[in-house]
């Protein structure tokens, strides 16, 4: 499929996630995901969605996600407290693998002076209270963590497993 314009790709989402209601029908849900990042992405994420990614910059500062969940509540109305956000997690740690600072741009030190929020670090029981800290903040209750992180994520999920 041709990659087309903003619209375009919004539209093709918008009638994808139809046609996945159409099939859903007199069924269970299929639970949709979307990452939004820019304003109409948020606004088709609130309204169609299940979930919904906070798709930010690696140098997010937490009152611009906290801006972004409150406007996707506030765009999704009565549907506000069906949503679940999610957030991904780029670095688990403190170190940055260079494929990662390829990708995000930023070395540790950088995300570490801006307080990123695609980065948890500190001890397992820092990581776990952190990712509380953005639940309690943001409303976050789903985090993707990049599979090359998963020994040293197991002991987090280990804590927060039932809270």
């Amino acid at each position: 499929m041709p990659f087309g314009t903003t619209a375009e790709r919004l539209d093709q989402v918008r009638r994808t996630v139809g046609y996945l209601r159409e099939l859903d029908a007199g069924g269970p849900r299929t639970p949709v995901l979307i990452a939004a990042g820019g304003p109409k992405s948020r606004a088709l994420a609130a309204e169609i969605a299940d979930i919904v990614t906070l798709a930010t910059g690696p140098l997010a500062g937490r009152a611009d996600v906290a801006a972004m969940a409150d406007e996707l509540r506030s765009l999704a109305g009565d549907r506000a407290d069906d949503l679940e956000l999610a957030m991904n997690l780029f670095v688990v740690g403190d170190q940055v693998p260079p494929w990662t600072q390829r990708f995000v741009g930023a070395d540790a030190a950088t995300l570490i002076a801006h307080d990123s929020l695609i980065m948890v670090r500190g001890s397992t029981t820092d990581m776990a209270d952190e990712l509380r800290r953005r639940r309690d903040t943001f409303g976050v209750s789903r985090i993707t963590v990049n599979a090359d992180f998963l020994e040293q994520f197991a002991p987090v999920v280990e804590v927060l497993a039932g809270t």
